[in-house]
């Protein structure tokens, strides 16, 4: 009779349209791997800059929309939000620009929803430095 219970359990989340596990509670995506490349980054184009802005490359345990958001470390700043974009499982890089943010130190902080907005993942977080 358990055995009946669980799989009606499951059954029933997978109609709904909700991941679930095997205990019928949602799980929360993960965010793993988040690094920033180059961590020190220019504004825009000059002679020393041939490529302005960052890349940050990531990996996700399923579908989520992530939110990348900065802010100074040094300072009581709220955070700028650089992207929001919905990703598929699987690692990933994205581009993203610092045009209109001040030289000085920053924490790049990404968050992951999962794609029926129900569970929030804990934040990745790394450090990177705005030069020019």
């Amino acid at each position: 009779m358990r055995r009946f219970a669980a799989a009606a359990a499951l059954s029933v989340g997978v109609i709904a349209g909700v991941g679930v596990t095997a205990l019928g509670a949602p799980t929360a995506p993960k965010i793993t791997g988040m690094k920033v490349n180059p961590s020190k980054v220019c504004r825009t184009r000059s002679d020393t800059c041939s490529h302005p802005g960052s890349n940050v490359t990531f990996k996700l345990s399923q579908k989520s929309k992530v939110t990348a958001d900065c802010r100074p470390v040094s300072t009581n700043l709220g955070p700028v939000i650089l992207f929001k974009r919905t990703f598929k499982a699987g690692k990933h890089t994205r581009h993203f620009s610092v045009e209109g943010l001040a030289k000085g130190k920053y924490i790049l902080r990404l968050t992951a929803t999962d794609a029926h907005h129900h569970d929030l993942s804990h934040p990745a977080e790394r450090h990177f430095k705005i030069v020019g």
